[in-house]
């Protein structure tokens, strides 16, 4: 069963039923074909001479095609051509007349073969587009079909594939509007995350080269897998800055804890992430031992304890009003500081339960409330409690990284971008039909949801402008313009 259904592009790409050419394929076979076909004039094309075989192949192809409701229909598909050869045919129906054009006589790479072995090529695919790891068991033909299907992506959007995994796998679940079987991209959209996402490629996105291919004569032709591939890159392209914003966000929240630094490919640990949004000393712990040594010192310093001297030591290693508290020459100094200190701990512990308090709101918190607690901690500015008010300040300024991408991409549409968004508004105003495959038809009349028409677009618009235009002027003048690197 055929996976790629594409329309109104100025030909239909893998629609046709797979056929045999007879095992007997002579001018009489071809001859009797053509007389039950209705086709009354026919013309052969071909990149080079043409052999008589190939000759004969196309004939009957035209012939066995020709039925009703193929008229005034062009055809894109691999097609054989005798002796276990096949290769991508362009079928062009006029009225009672047709066109049989062969384009190559091997399936398509998308370019010249490449000398290179796999790995060579993972290497050059790593450097030129920085992906953060190339997985699974790619064949040396895969991967040439990926460096020929990539090199078509602007310099402007690669940086929407770095620190992506590009992931080879065997199958993979259709979505609910029954795609994807093909290839799939994704990613996590939210604040902070330390892998902008992956693309999976799947057995089926190169099975589809034994059948389909785009573009015409005149144009590079590419295998199917290209135009799958160059969709998931669509939508990677859509989702650029959401990703990419949440990406720095993990690295700023990495460092923020001392690990780090990462490369932009690099995925930054999911762990590393959790101890960055974790508050440490909410058990005030160690702030209760340090307002407990401050009772204990003035009280030592009262009885002429003899371990006055040991705690006095100690306050001088916490720095701060207990440094002084320890300094002190009258025993009303040490007490005027030890009750300092416990008006700042309470202060600071009560800073530290509204920092819960806020932190337990999750995506409700406010940028106000976070900035609050940063201007509070400020306030206590003691080195004794230097380590919790910068702990407190530290966790604050990432939230408000949370709060910043929320407020920058989230918008009133959760879950979408700004590049679809305008993207959606763009086709709506200019009446652009949904219809490139039948889930970019089901996608819209569901949600509303422009991500699959955007990505369709976008991977047409690469391996065959024309086409693209074909469908919808207004649409290719969208992406040659740039507009569809635009957010809302």
């Amino acid at each position: 069963m055929h996976e790629i259904h594409q329309y109104d592009i100025g030909y239909e790409v893998a629609t046709l039923p797979i056929v045999s050419l007879p095992a007997l394929l002579d001018d009489a076979v071809v001859k009797e074909r053509m007389g039950r076909s209705g086709l009354t004039q026919f013309s052969l094309r071909s990149v080079g001479d043409l052999s008589d075989q190939e000759a004969l192949a196309l004939k009957w192809l035209l012939a066995e095609y020709a039925v009703h409701g193929r008229g005034n229909k062009t055809f894109n598909q691999i097609l054989p051509l005798g002796r276990a050869a096949r290769g991508p045919v362009t079928l062009s129906y006029e009225g009672t007349k047709g066109t049989a054009t062969l384009l190559g006589r091997e399936l398509p790479l998308g370019g010249a073969p490449l000398v290179a072995d796999d790995e060579t090529l993972k290497r050059h695919l790593m450097r030129d587009y920085s992906f953060s790891a190339i997985t699974g068991d790619w064949s040396q033909e895969e991967l040439t079909k990926v460096y020929y299907a990539l090199r078509h992506v602007k310099a402007a959007d690669r940086p929407a594939l770095h620190g992506l995994e590009l992931a080879r796998v065997g199958q993979l679940a259709a979505d609910t509007q029954g795609g994807h079987r093909l290839a799939l991209f994704s990613h996590v959209p939210d604040p902070i995350v330390g892998s902008p996402g992956r693309i999976r490629v799947a057995d089926p996105t190169f099975e589809q080269d034994k059948v389909a291919f785009y573009g015409q004569s005149g144009t590079v032709i590419h295998p199917a897998s290209a135009q799958i591939l160059l969709h998931e890159v669509g939508h990677a392209v859509e989702s650029l800055m959401p990703r990419s914003d949440a990406r720095r966000n993990a690295g700023l929240a990495a460092e923020s804890v001392g690990a780090g630094p990462y490369a932009a490919n690099q995925t930054v640990p999911q762990e590393v992430i959790a101890r960055a949004l974790d508050l440490r000393y909410t058990e005030l712990t160690e702030m209760n031992a340090l307002l407990k040594l401050a009772f204990e010192t003035v009280t030592a310093l009262q009885k002429g304890s003899t371990d006055a001297a040991t705690k006095r030591a100690a306050c001088e290693a916490a720095g701060g009003k207990l440094r002084r508290l320890a300094q002190a020459s009258q025993l009303d100094e040490a007490r005027r500081l030890r009750d300092e200190l416990q008006a700042d701990y309470t202060a600071l512990t009560s800073l530290y339960g509204d920092a819960i308090k806020v932190g337990n709101q999750g995506a409700t918190a406010s940028k106000e409330q976070f900035a609050h607690i940063v201007e509070e901690a400020g306030k206590l500015g003691d080195a004794c409690w230097r380590e919790f008010t910068q702990e407190l300040v530290r966790w604050s300024e990432i939230r408000l990284l949370e709060v910043a991408w929320r407020s920058g991409h989230a918008r009133l549409e959760p879950r979408r971008t700004g590049r679809e968004q305008r993207f959606v508004a763009y086709v709506n105003t200019n009446g652009i039909r949904h219809d490139l495959t039948p889930y970019t038809t089901a996608y819209f009349q569901t949600s509303q949801a422009g991500g699959e028409l955007y990505a369709e677009a976008f991977s047409l618009w690469l391996v065959h402008p024309e086409g693209l235009a074909e469908h919808s002027p207004a649409l290719r003048a969208y992406f040659d313009d740039g507009q569809y690197r635009q957010d809302a």
